[in-house]
């Protein structure tokens, strides 16, 4: 590699940014995934929503079904007498059509039968046999969870690139989505470099150290959709790291290495990289950390 090659250090913010503009011509293919499958993956598509959330307008409370119209002068010392013609159960189809001067009773969760337009509560009514009395005013759709409320018909409920968390496979579920368009996992190569590298404690002995720097990695791409390849520890010589990033490359679309990328006589990371493609960046202006580098090869 000409010139030094920490004569000019780049900033956090454009590494990044030169990361970014760099990943994303990485061409990262699709696949259906089960929604009770898909935690963790990454949408592929918008998700639009078919259906209305809730698909009906509903009872927020235990109580009665009415017309608001009925109670406008409804206290407690004027109560409204209301005739019940019926109960409307949570998980079924109201079968009747409530008219003036009635009332259902009404399950929290419940559709709102026809003809009703607001509930009143439980606490809010005496009851007295086929009648109830209603001590309270209610405004139209009062206690009323109304239709497409959460989510509307033709809504976007997820974008493109978004992670999917329980929360959201929880929302898709209840949209009856069965299967979600995901960006398929990417093959990530770890690769560990230097002499000194072992992955147990009898390296100690030997005056090495442990890699843990791989096992830290491991276990934070573990927490996302990528199919990781563990290349082991590389001795630090040119030839067997160059070995190991041509076969990285031929299976996997990024490698994470872990030193070699100074600047000493037996760091050999940036300039393989070179040999093999093109290193975009070698040197960040931050601490620790100063000797990081991204390429392509």
């Amino acid at each position: 590699m000409s010139g030094k090659i920490f004569k000019s250090l780049i900033r956090a913010c454009e590494a990044w940014k030169l990361i970014e503009k760099n990943l994303s011509i990485i061409k990262i293919s699709k696949q259906n995934v089960e929604i009770d499958k898909a935690l963790g993956y990454f949408i592929a598509d918008d998700v639009t929503a078919e259906i209305d959330l809730p698909p009906f307008d509903k009872s927020a409370v235990d109580g009665f079904a009415v017309r608001s119209e009925d109670l406008t002068s409804a206290s407690l010392y004027n109560p409204a007498l209301l005739r019940i013609i019926g109960e409307v159960k949570i998980g079924s189809k109201p079968e009747i059509v409530l008219k003036s001067g009635e009332a259902a009773r009404i399950d929290t969760g419940a559709p709102l039968p026809v003809g009703a337009d607001a509930v009143i509560g439980i606490e809010d009514c005496n009851l007295l046999g086929e009648y109830v009395e209603a001590t309270k005013r209610v405004t139209p759709y009062a206690n009323v969870v109304r239709k497409g409320e959460d989510v509307k018909k033709g809504e976007v409920v997820l974008k493109k690139g978004s992670r999917l968390h329980p929360w959201d496979i929880a929302l898709l579920k209840g949209l009856g989505v069965d299967a979600v368009s995901v960006f398929s996992p990417v093959g990530v190569a770890l690769i560990s470099i230097g002499n000194e590298l072992g992955d147990d404690i009898s390296i100690l002995e030997k005056g090495g150290i442990i890699d843990t720097n791989k096992t830290h990695l491991l276990n934070l791409l573990r927490q996302y959709p990528v199919n990781v390849e563990d290349f082991g520890i590389v001795k630090d010589l040119k030839e067997y790291i160059e070995e190991a990033f041509s076969k990285a490359a031929s299976r996997n679309q990024l490698i994470i290495t872990t030193g070699g990328v100074s600047v000493g006589l037996r760091d050999y990371t940036a300039k393989v990289v070179e040999s093999l493609g093109e290193v975009v960046f070698h040197g960040v202006a931050i601490r620790p950390g100063m000797p990081v580098a991204f390429g392509k090869i």
